[in-house]
């Protein structure tokens, strides 16, 4: 392994925080495609939540938040994600990116 892939990947393990996940429905097979709900969005069909899953981090950050919460409902088996964030109420510059996993019924 190259020293600076090394460094690079250390660097992005340090600042990308460790996913909170509560896991509710047993297990699934894994998804190819998710449905993404941002902004209040929730789908029009019926769904049911597998799973909740939570980081935080600073506001630009939501990028990266957003793109590991899909990677992991689609590993959870999830049809969807509904993504949301929410200032932390512990510091005015730190945000909590939250997602929920469903499935369609």
């Amino acid at each position: 392994m190259k020293p600076i892939t090394f460094i690079l990947g250390f660097a992005l393990l340090a600042t990308s925080g460790c996913i909170k996940m509560k896991v509710t429905e047993g297990t699934r097979p894994p998804t190819q495609h998710v449905d993404l709900f941002k902004n209040g969005q929730i789908p029009a069909r019926k769904f049911r939540e597998i799973a909740e899953l939570s980081v935080s981090g600073e506001r630009d950050n939501e990028g990266r938040a957003e793109k590991r919460f899909i990677r992991e409902a689609k590993n959870l088996g999830g049809d969807g994600l509904i993504f949301e964030v929410v200032p932390a109420k512990s510091s005015n510059s730190e945000y909590v990116f939250k997602g929920r996993v469903i499935v369609y019924q």
